[in-house]
């Protein structure tokens, strides 16, 4: 949780006729409260205390509740106390709470009241801190400005390198066991970060050598190697699967040929076609001409959604409640430190902190998108429908093949459903959205 001693971002003072309340908000929608209780609003609590307490109990002579007042205080003067206290801070609490429209998240305080003082001429000092609901900003449709982002055009090159991966997923392998790697072959590698103790990046798994499938320090070690041969090399900056980093280090690795194998590929023809039910090679193209063409709406809608994100983060931020994404912040921690001590990382602390600040500036983002779309999708009354449900089944898994679906189909039929149904809102009001948008 934020700590209530940071700066705070605002601080006023309220008061009524026995209660003066000095508002403190601090980040992450966290609010304390000082509070001072007059004198009378400290009295009357002390007899509410005495009451409750008749109510509880039973002194020889009397029927419950009737004792009279000086024979409770005699007799039970820590209980009184206890429950004056008790009065005190809850009605300070809660009149603060109705006085300054401020409520607590969930009725749970972050820490126990704080009682400084409660004395009969005195009055009484409280101070409490709690998370509140954020303030959800509207989003302006007028507002929304985006860079236009033109659909891709299918090029020749294209539709051949997709008929050239069909051919592929249609080869025979030849074990090959005379030569070393070329081209196109079919390995199954292992690749070791040679640290103390070695890490492995990936263990007996094959892949076809090119250099849009592996990366440029792999691919120069590994072609010419035979099986059961291994090279060693230095890692490097690969831009065509690394995001640009300025903190990226070199490592020394090692990979290991377990075994070749050399496609061989069909002939692309009518007879290829025909092997997925189609007619000839001309429906095969255009067959595979939709799935480019799809693909390359799909990017631009995920450009198009990219830069929304963008714009609703620099124009709408606000502020959120650290516990809303606090558990999933523990377990990224949990296990980023886990894997950093096992890989015997130096300046471990001072990398964890790093962490720790990108990763909650990260889940707070997240967490601004999730409630701003979700209010949107209330305000302009958007819903789903079966159709929706049904196109978001098929885009997830034609996604889940490459590994990029965001639903675990795995999981049980209702989670499943909740998942597909959170996503298809969340992509039907970015959509909505996007719609009301002025390009640039």
């Amino acid at each position: 949780m934020s700590n209530p001693e940071e700066q705070p971002l605002e601080t006023y003072t309220l008061n009524n006729d026995h209660l003066e309340v000095i508002v403190s908000k601090l980040p992450h929608c966290l609010i304390k409260l000082n509070i001072t209780v007059s004198p009378e609003g400290v009295q009357a609590a002390y007899k509410n205390a005495i009451k409750n307490i008749k109510k509880e109990v039973s002194l020889p002579g009397f029927r419950k509740g009737k004792a009279p007042d000086n024979f409770i205080l005699e007799q039970y003067p820590l209980q009184i106390k206890d429950e004056w206290r008790n009065i005190v801070a809850k009605t300070a609490i809660n009149e603060a709470a109705k006085l300054s429209e401020l409520y607590p998240l969930n009725q749970e305080l972050i820490d126990p009241p704080k009682l400084t003082e409660c004395d009969m001429e005195k009055g009484a000092k409280i101070e409490c801190s709690f998370e509140i609901y954020p303030s959800i900003p509207t989003i302006d449709l007028k507002s929304i400005e985006l860079p236009e982002v033109p659909l891709s055009e299918i090029t020749e090159d294209q539709l051949k390198e997709k008929l050239d991966d069909y051919a592929f997923s249609h080869a025979t392998f030849e074990n090959i066991e005379d030569r070393g790697v070329k081209e196109n072959d079919m390995v199954n590698l292992s690749i070791t970060l040679l640290k103390t103790p070695p890490v492995e990046l990936v263990k007996h798994q094959k892949v076809e050598i090119s250099k849009k499938q592996v990366p440029l320090w792999a691919y120069e070690k590994i072609i010419g190697l035979k099986p059961s041969e291994s090279a060693e090399g230095m890692t490097a900056l690969d831009l065509n699967f690394d995001q640009p980093n300025d903190d990226f280090k070199s490592e020394p690795f090692q990979v290991t040929i377990h075994s070749i194998e050399k496609p061989q590929l069909p002939a692309i023809d009518d007879e290829l076609a025909k092997k997925s039910g189609l007619e000839n090679l001309e429906d095969l193209k255009n067959k595979l001409k939709n799935v480019l063409e799809n693909n390359a709406k799909l990017n631009q809608e995920q450009a198009l959604e990219v830069s929304l994100m963008h714009f609703l983060n620099d124009n709408y931020a606000f502020d959120v409640p650290e516990s809303f994404y606090s558990k999933y912040k523990n377990e990224l921690i949990k296990s980023k430190k886990q894997q950093m001590q096992k890989n015997k990382v130096s300046d471990l602390d001072q990398m964890m902190t790093e962490y720790e600040n990108q990763i909650d500036h990260d889940l707070s983002r997240q967490c601004q998108l999730y409630l701003i779309l979700k209010k949107c999708s209330e305000e302009n009354d958007i819903k789903i429908t079966e159709e929706d449900i049904t196109k978001e089944v098929s885009l997830q898994f034609q996604l889940a093949q490459s590994g990029k679906s965001s639903v675990d189909f795995s999981s049980p039929k209702e989670e499943v459903f909740e998942q597909l149904n959170r996503i298809a809102l969340d992509r039907k009001t970015k959509e909505f959205l996007i719609k009301h948008t002025k390009t640039s």
